[in-house]
């Protein structure tokens, strides 16, 4: 996953988790770097 966030390719591309869902989760540019990288 913090390959994913460290290679996020566009501030506008945003990341749905579970889209099909309804507590599906998306998050933004921002919110996969924050959330999804490495410590």
């Amino acid at each position: 996953m913090g390959r994913l966030a460290a290679d996020w390719p566009d501030s506008e591309l945003q990341l749905a988790i579970d889209a099909g869902h309804p507590d599906a989760l998306t998050l933004t540019a921002e919110g996969v770097r924050i959330r999804l990288a490495r410590p």
